[in-house]
């Protein structure tokens, strides 16, 4: 789960909640979406907590309110619950609180490589 402080250095409009913005970013940033349903979740009670996506299970992402601040944000959201699905697809989920740290650790650490691929042109 994608939560926390928005991605140092990314900026930009607001994205509207779509699934075709969703796509566009995804294809601009690397990101794979294929055989990954996206959910957009557009409470807006969430708006401002921080709050950007969640991967329940291995061919599920839901996208919260706040992942739709800019496209970087979108790319960084979309590239950590990736990694998620990669983590539950080759390891299964997490059974402990340390391995979940670890997942959480290893989807922030890719998230700038999809900002730098938008950001280069995709």
């Amino acid at each position: 789960m994608r939560q926390g402080a928005a991605l140092p250095g990314t900026g930009g409009s607001a994205v509207e909640p779509s699934l075709d913005a969703v796509q566009g970013v995804a294809s601009r940033s690397g990101a794979d979406l294929g055989g990954i349903k996206v959910t957009i979740n557009q409470d807006e009670e969430l708006l401002g907590r921080q709050l950007y996506g969640h991967t329940p299970d291995v061919g599920n992402i839901t996208l919260y309110p706040d992942a739709f601040a800019n496209e970087e944000t979108l790319a960084a959201t979309l590239g950590h619950e990736l990694n998620h699905v990669y983590q539950l697809r080759m390891f299964g989920p997490a059974l402990d609180s340390a391995t979940a740290g670890l997942y959480e650790s290893a989807s922030y650490a890719v998230e700038q490589s999809y900002v730098d691929f938008l950001r280069a042109g995709g």
